[in-house]
């Protein structure tokens, strides 16, 4: 590809939505044919597209940018589906999860991640592959029941005009001015089904969708209730970290006991010698309209638990404060902690360029100095997360020390902070333990079958 990936998916988007792709004088287009249908594409749309200066900031003109980018230039597939396999296959058999999935998707939870798995390793290890088959699945077929193969590749993919209808469905009146920079609707059909081949539309696109589809399928079943239960799994799953990285921490039931008059209280707290950090994990996801908007308070909208987590962070570093718990001059900091990235920036540049008037509004209570200084609040995906833990466990730096360097930065996204996790990420032991024994479990898988092929 000569041109960003995400110019041809956009192509291929039009192409289905308005093409005549099934008429009777269509032909093959060479790679030259198109380069000039992008350029032209490119040329033509440069009027009609948002140029930075008609973004309310600069710091909006680069959030649209830098999400348009980053799922290119990061490769966290054995950390995402090792994570989705300690959230997902660990639960009980009664688990409601399982029964969602498996009504929504005609597929068993655990059989759609050791697919996915499986479907995962023909383009990581041949760097030729474009399309795959039933064929390919041929030694799983009878380690599951009738028709699972089938129904795991439906799920993921779309033949021209079924792509067509769903498409339509996505965000029918959305101008070009959006649809030029929104993430590609085709992440939910990653392969596209023709006389019995499912063709890969871009294998980092593929990736991106098989490592998160069992979090987003539930989520977007029933938000409110997928994030009731989700909640309690992802705040275990941050002790995880913690405890990894030799952290010690007290839960919000302790704090409960230590400030009995309150209920703003965060997920964990970590009383260091050095100081305070608290940490909230909000399962709040960004819309699209949340990371591409251009408008602060369109931006301010969609990430409203953002600014209930700074609430209750605000809350706790008083009343740890009043209680004699935590002091001045020692730092006090806020983590707040979301399943995927939101790019949100620093905690200077959000109050400044979206949060301003909602956060002003918080500190009102405090005399208008926030309890949290604005440079001490972070905002985290769970992978800067696991990347943070595993920096720490590794350097033995102490968090408050990494906290209080990271607050004279000025970066996107935090895992910028992390020496090496840009480029060459270490994460910790527990998903790589987890992503190994999901390998095992399909190879284990393979092995019986074969056994019983003839």
């Amino acid at each position: 590809m000569r041109r960003p990936p995400w110019l041809y998916l956009i192509l291929i988007k039009w192409a289905v939505l308005h093409g005549d792709f099934l008429g009777p004088d269509r032909r093959a287009l060479r790679e030259h044919d198109i380069e000039e249908i992008i350029a032209t594409m490119a040329r033509d749309l440069w009027g009609a597209v948002r140029h930075p200066n008609d973004y309310e900031s600069h710091y909006l003109f680069m959030r649209s940018t830098f999400q348009q980018q980053l799922w290119l230039q990061e490769n966290f597939f054995v950390a995402e589906i090792g994570r989705q396999s300690i959230f997902f296959l660990n639960l009980q058999p009664d688990h409601s999860f399982r029964r969602k999935f498996s009504e929504a998707n005609g597929i068993d939870l655990d059989a759609f991640i050791e697919l996915a798995l499986a479907l995962a390793s023909q383009f990581i290890a041949n760097d030729a592959a474009r399309s795959v088959s039933e064929e390919f699945f041929v030694n799983l077929t009878t380690a599951y029941p009738p028709g699972t193969i089938s129904s795991f590749l439906s799920v993921l993919s779309r033949d021209f005009q079924s792509l067509r209808t769903s498409l339509e469905s996505i965000n029918p009146r959305r101008s070009v001015l959006y649809e030029f920079i929104e993430p590609t609707p085709l992440s939910r059909f990653p392969l596209l089904r023709d006389n019995k081949q499912y063709y890969c539309h871009q294998v980092h696109l593929l990736y991106r969708s098989l490592q998160s589809f069992v979090y987003s399928v539930l989520r977007q079943a029933d938000a409110n209730s997928f994030i009731t239960q989700f909640g309690p799994l992802f705040e275990q799953y941050l002790a995880r970290g913690l405890s990894h990285a030799a952290v010690s921490f007290i839960t919000e039931g302790e704090l409960a006991k230590m400030l009995p008059n309150y209920s703003q209280l965060v997920d964990y707290a970590i009383l260091a010698q050095g100081g305070t950090i608290l940490i909230d994990a909000k399962a709040v996801d960004p819309t699209d309209l949340g990371l591409i908007a251009h408008k602060a308070e369109v931006v301010a909208d969609k990430v409203k638990p953002v600014f209930k987590a700074i609430d209750q962070g605000f809350e706790v570093a008083r009343h740890l404060r009043i209680q004699g718990i935590s002091n001045d001059p020692a730092p006090v900091f806020l983590l707040v902690v979301t399943y995927s990235d939101l790019l949100l920036g620093t905690g200077p540049d959000f109050y400044k360029y979206v949060g301003q008037r909602r956060i002003d509004k918080l500190t009102e209570v405090y005399g208008g100095t926030p309890p949290v200084p604005i440079e001490h609040i972070f905002f985290l995906s769970v992978n800067d997360f696991d990347l943070l833990m595993e920096y720490i466990r590794s350097t033995g730096i102490s968090l408050v020390d990494f906290l209080s360097h990271a607050a004279t930065g000025d970066y996107i996204i935090f895992r910028q902070y992390i020496p090496g996790a840009i480029g060459s990420p270490s994460f910790p032991q527990y998903l790589v333990a987890e992503f190994e024994r999901l390998c095992e479990r399909l190879r284990a898988l393979l092995q019986k079958n074969e056994r019983k092929a003839p």
